[in-house]
């Protein structure tokens, strides 16, 4: 657990200013840090299910996730973080108990969502 407070920590303190970009680039700025986050998910995920801590079908439904909401991200331009927030919802809810396991990259996907939200106004 305290490697994912370090992690946490470490993205925080990692992110670049995006006042020089435009607004586009600020979305895609956001969209790259997604992909980031997407793929530490399912490292994770699958670090978690050698560890037997997720079961296979949950490891299987994030692989999918991450591989799906990388394609939108890359090409559904500034509509992608509604497209793979949407995903998100149902992939936790398909999860059931194993959801919290993944919690940190939940979170920090919802608050790129938000951090896109509030550049698209």
């Amino acid at each position: 657990m305290k490697y994912l407070f370090i992690f946490a920590l470490l993205i925080g303190s990692a992110c670049a200013s995006t006042g020089n970009l435009s607004t586009h680039g600020k979305s895609m700025y956001y969209a790259d840090e997604a992909v980031r986050t997407l793929g530490l998910m399912q490292s994770a995920a699958i670090a978690l299910n050698d560890q037997q801590q997720l079961t296979e079908d949950s490891t299987r439904k994030v692989v999918v996730f991450v591989k799906s909401s990388v394609t939108t991200a890359k090409s559904a331009a500034d509509g992608w973080p509604s497209i793979i927030e949407t995903g998100l919802n149902q992939l936790e809810v398909s999860l059931g108990p194993d959801s919290p396991k993944l919690a940190l990259y939940t979170t920090t996907l919802r608050t790129l969502f938000q951090s896109v939200r509030e550049v698209m106004k």
